[in-house]
């Protein structure tokens, strides 16, 4: 694991090209290398040599687990002793459920009853505890122990 802090990681806007290769050099273990294959559609139409990832080859089927990955390893013991917690019924989820397994963080996920079967069974699959509501406006949300101006991970945001 990279001694990188959560510290080091520009929250006053988007992260810096250090940020990014921090990141990457931080998740390389425990992910898959996906390749990038070109586009001669999207090329032609952009102008560019457009490439595209094949994230859909990862364990999770999308690339969501990178951040919640890297999010994670940057959480302080305090932090991940805690676990973490989302409101998802789709890949946003089953990525925090994946990485919250690698890292050992218990992890809890919120879904509309109606979710996806094969996203519940594979969140379940990862050890997540799923929460169940009517729909993902109407959850049900126990009080949790959490401080949600300084425990939630955020995404980098330009304001």
């Amino acid at each position: 694991m990279s001694d990188v802090s959560a510290t080091d990681v520009s929250t006053a806007g988007f992260p810096t090209l250090a940020d990014i290769y921090a990141a990457k050099v931080r998740i390389a273990p425990y992910l898959w290398k996906t390749s990038l294959f070109s586009s001669a559609t999207l090329s032609r139409m952009t102008g560019t040599n457009l490439m595209l990832k094949a994230e859909h080859l990862q364990r999770t089927g999308s690339f969501k687990t990178r951040g919640a990955l890297n999010a994670m390893l940057l959480l302080s013991p305090e932090q991940r002793a805690k676990g973490v917690v989302t409101f998802s019924a789709g890949n946003h989820g089953q990525g925090l459920a994946f990485a919250a397994s690698v890292v050992g963080i218990k992890c809890t996920v919120f879904m509309a009853q109606n979710a996806v079967q094969t996203k519940v069974d594979a969140i379940r699959g990862y050890g997540a505890e799923i929460q169940f509501g009517p729909t993902i406006q109407v959850l049900p949300c126990p009080k949790m122990n959490f401080d949600f101006t300084s425990d939630c991970l955020t995404s980098f945001t330009s304001s």
